[in-house]
């Protein structure tokens, strides 16, 4: 998705090469782990990505995914991150973002899919400008971006451009909505999970 903060809204856009809404899965497991491995380029202090993937964590334990991250931050990053990234794995970059578009709008992040076809597995998130967004907004920062995060994954498996009416896939965040904090604004609904678990277990098949 990018994300695009347009006057006191906040608008989710995926890119993809096709538009496509995501097909219906079958019934999975009651629980399915995903392994994310989180590159960071763009200046997030260690507190705050920590808890930046607390927040993305709790939002997927809510539909019984897990997750198992590999944070890459610093010169004493674990030896995981230096390995070949795994097929089974996703892949989050956090860099520093682009200049504002001519209309005052910002991309916080974004996330290549390919519907029709086995799901992407990188995303992006500005976090420079995640950070304006929520001293604009007058919220957390760190939990802003573990929603920008958990956004971007939903996209990545849900493998679609397109967006929920309402809850955390929905296509724009007003600075009302962030500032609230109504639980369901920041849920996956019990559709997007099944196709999300679906989705982590074709990691395992072969490509």
């Amino acid at each position: 998705m990018a994300c695009k903060a347009l006057g006191l809204t906040v608008a989710l856009v995926a890119m993809a090469p096709g538009s496509s809404s995501a097909s219906p899965a079958p019934a999975v497991a009651a629980s399915a782990t995903m392994t994310v491995r989180v590159f960071e380029q763009g200046g997030v202090p260690r507190h705050s990505l920590d808890s930046a993937a607390q927040e993305a964590q709790t939002i997927f334990n809510r539909v019984g995914l897990e997750v198992s991250w590999t944070l890459c931050v610093g010169a004493k990053h674990p030896a995981a991150c230096d390995r070949q990234i795994g097929a089974d794995e996703l892949v989050v970059r956090i860099v520093a973002g682009p200049a504002p578009a001519a209309d005052g709008s910002v991309a916080m992040g974004y996330a290549l899919v390919a519907p029709g076809s086995r799901h992407a597995s990188l995303a992006t998130v500005y976090f420079d400008l995640v950070q304006s967004t929520a001293r604009s907004a007058l919220v957390d920062p760190s939990r802003l971006l573990g929603r920008a995060i958990a956004h971007e994954i939903g996209h990545l498996l849900l493998n679609t451009s397109q967006h929920a009416g309402d809850g955390l896939m929905r296509a724009v965040w007003s600075q009302s909505e962030m500032r609230r904090e109504r639980s369901r604004d920041w849920r996956f609904d019990d559709q997007e999970a099944t196709i999300m678990k679906a989705s982590l277990m074709a990691l395992d098949e072969p490509r």
